[in-house]
């Protein structure tokens, strides 16, 4: 299963409980398989984190490397140390490419447990209306 689609998955859920009259058991249900995605979006949280990393570390290592070779070009160190930056623009720009994506991840993953907490919560005071319906009668 791909990001996109248990993305798409989730949102159905949530719109589908957002109607006042759903069952509880239905609401049970979809609180675990929410749940159940949480741990797949955890795993693709970890795996975008990771290519954040690399690639932040393929562009430290890059800098490094243009860096050393501008020194030996006879650039002062101020300058090479500009100029391999500049050099590093690509290695740069994927970087902030995997971070976004990343924290996109991050964002998403947060939001969904938020919301998750909030469907318990709701679940726990239906339980709680129910009880006090049976007590009643």
């Amino acid at each position: 299963m791909n990001v996109t689609k248990t993305r798409e998955q989730i949102k159905l859920i949530i719109a589908a409980n957002d109607q006042a009259d759903v069952p509880i058991d239905e609401l049970l249900g979809n609180a675990s398989t929410i749940a159940g995605y949480m741990v797949y979006l955890q795993a693709e949280e970890a795996k975008a984190h990771r290519a954040y990393l690399m690639a932040y570390n393929s562009r430290k290592v890059a800098e490094a490397e243009y860096h050393r070779k501008n020194v030996t070009k006879g650039l002062k160190i101020g300058e090479a140390s500009n100029l391999a930056i500049e050099q590093c623009k690509g290695y740069r720009n994927a970087e902030a490419d995997y971070e976004a994506e990343w924290k996109d991840c991050q964002t998403f993953r947060i939001v969904v447990l938020e919301y998750l907490d909030t469907l318990r919560q709701r679940i726990s005071w239906l339980k709680k209306e129910f009880d006090n319906q049976n007590n009643q009668a």
